[in-house]
């Protein structure tokens, strides 16, 4: 077999192998859900998810976040949020919280959580470990759909 045979087999090979990797997350990059702004949903300032349900209001919308168990860094807890309407709840593709912390970049911890009913959200999350020793955590939560909301609240988590 020829060199630039050999090459030309070994850069389809390649190519192949990029698809094959980076084809499951290509509806994920085209998704437009980046073109429309979030509400902002308004939370109560001093609530800790952590003591109990804390609540996000907003136009029409108000969720409820709870974080139950003990909640330490690398263990897995229940998080549970529940959505409310004084109308039908709007659609909703999706939910997803994240933690991080004030000016530190906390890597990527984002966690999905699963529909268990019309207005009830559920599933497992875990702190990452600070290496700062910090303790201060912002917990960001992000709605997807039509149109699609954001909250955040606050808690501090001991080791």
């Amino acid at each position: 077999m020829s060199f630039s045979l050999r090459i030309g087999l070994i850069a389809l090979f390649l190519f192949g192998f990029i698809l094959a990797v980076l084809y499951p997350r290509l509806p994920v990059w085209h998704e437009d859900t980046a073109l429309e702004p979030a509400m902002i949903l308004r939370g109560e300032p001093n609530c800790d998810p952590v003591q109990g349900p804390c609540i996000a209001y907003g136009e029409g919308i108000s969720l409820s976040l709870s974080l139950q168990g003990p909640v330490r860094v690398l263990t897995p807890f229940p998080v549970t949020l529940q959505l409310d309407s004084p109308e039908a709840v709007p659609p909703i593709r999706g939910i997803a919280v994240t933690f991080s912390m004030v000016g530190m970049s906390m890597g990527f911890n984002r966690f999905n959580l699963e529909q268990r009913n019309p207005q009830t959200w559920q599933g497992q999350a875990m702190l990452p470990v600070c290496s700062l020793g910090r303790t201060d955590w912002r917990i960001a939560v992000e709605v997807t759909g039509d149109p699609p909301y954001e909250a955040e609240f606050f808690t501090v988590v001991n080791r």
